[in-house]
């Protein structure tokens, strides 16, 4: 009996103690290496869009590419949140954006990302400006003045400021579940009303990594309104949980894949369909449309990772059975009002 007791409490324990953990300890994309999915020089690290792919790597372009397409936005200003070891950043020089902001939570993403832009800008005769913020996607006010969601940053001096760390490792960034997604939410949201600035986006493109993003998927996505010019988009693909998810036992699957995969819980809300979740955005203030990816990606995501055997297997079969179980896979353009 007391060994159920203690595994009962572990969820709880690991919650507690990632919080004073840096993210390179705890993040789950610490603990591989996209080269032992990749082929080549690309290091691709997301689902993958696999219509006419062959490979994770043609996958893992194709579907950045797609969301890019998609968006259809300026590319004056951008900013790639989650951009892993750096190829979406590469694949936004392609246009020569003038100003590219890139958000890593990991320093070793950072590190590789600006190794390998750096050696793009020495075979190509590329002019953008760069900005390379290493911490959490969100925001916290009165806490985060440097970050690029900041929404004050525009009054607050040069926006033009590399952020990086060097030696010292960044703290853990903690969210109050309840506290820290009113403030943030209120926040924004006012201030969507009345900022205007030289340094708002036209292109915040998040390719993969929504849904991991604290305190919730909507603070998040709030955040970003007010940073966004008048007609400018917000392009990201999210994962949706099934309805399943609020009973018995999907409830204890969700609490088991937000500890295991560091999705916070409010990400992993079950119920919501995808005409509610994009009502949801407009409530926000976005101009919204949504595509259902599902069939392009689950499929050719489990099957290129069962093929490899092992451990691998174990993931794909666990794609397979979420596809089965009612997970959806969307892409979202939400972009803000131009009056």
């Amino acid at each position: 009996m007391n060994l159920l007791v203690v595994l009962a409490l572990v969820p709880l324990i690991w919650r507690l103690a990632v919080q004073f953990l840096p993210a390179q300890w705890t993040e789950p994309y610490a603990y591989w290496d996209p080269d032992a999915l990749n082929d080549g020089l690309a290091r691709w690290s997301n689902m993958g869009y696999w219509d006419d792919a062959s490979s994770f790597s043609e996958a893992g372009e194709a579907l950045a590419r797609r969301l890019l397409a998609f968006a259809d936005a300026s590319n004056e200003r951008v900013l790639d949140i989650a951009h892993g070891p750096g190829d979406s950043l590469l694949l936004h020089l392609e246009s020569n954006p003038k100003h590219l902001t890139a958000i890593a939570s990991l320093p070793s993403d950072t590190e590789t990302a600006q190794q390998r832009v750096n050696q793009w800008f020495l075979e190509h005769a590329g002019k953008t400006d760069l900005t390379w913020y290493t911490g959490s996607a969100t925001f916290r006010p009165a806490k985060d003045f440097d970050h690029p969601l900041y929404p004050m940053r525009g009054f607050l001096g040069d926006s033009n400021v590399v952020v990086e760390e060097e030696e010292e490792e960044r703290e853990q960034v903690v969210f109050d579940d309840e506290a820290d997604v009113v403030d943030v939410e209120e926040v924004v949201l006012d201030k969507a009303k009345s900022q205007t600035g030289i340094d708002l986006y036209d292109l915040v493109y998040v390719l993969d990594a929504l849904y991991h993003f604290p305190p919730s998927r909507s603070a998040f996505i709030a955040s970003v309104l007010p940073n966004l010019r008048p007609g400018g988009v917000l392009a990201y693909t999210d994962i949706l949980a099934p309805p399943s998810l609020s009973r018995l036992p999907g409830r204890l699957l969700a609490n088991l894949l937000s500890t295991l995969l560091r999705v916070p819980q409010s990400n992993l809300a079950s119920g919501i369909t995808l005409n509610q979740y994009k009502s949801s955005l407009e409530d926000m203030g976005y101009k919204v449309q949504l595509q259902d990816w599902t069939t392009h990606v689950f499929p050719g995501f489990a099957a290129n990772l069962k093929a490899r055997g092992a451990g691998w297997w174990v993931v794909g079969w666990l794609a397979e059975k979420a596809e089965a179980s009612g997970w959806k896979y969307v892409a979202v353009r939400a972009e803000r009002s131009s009056t």
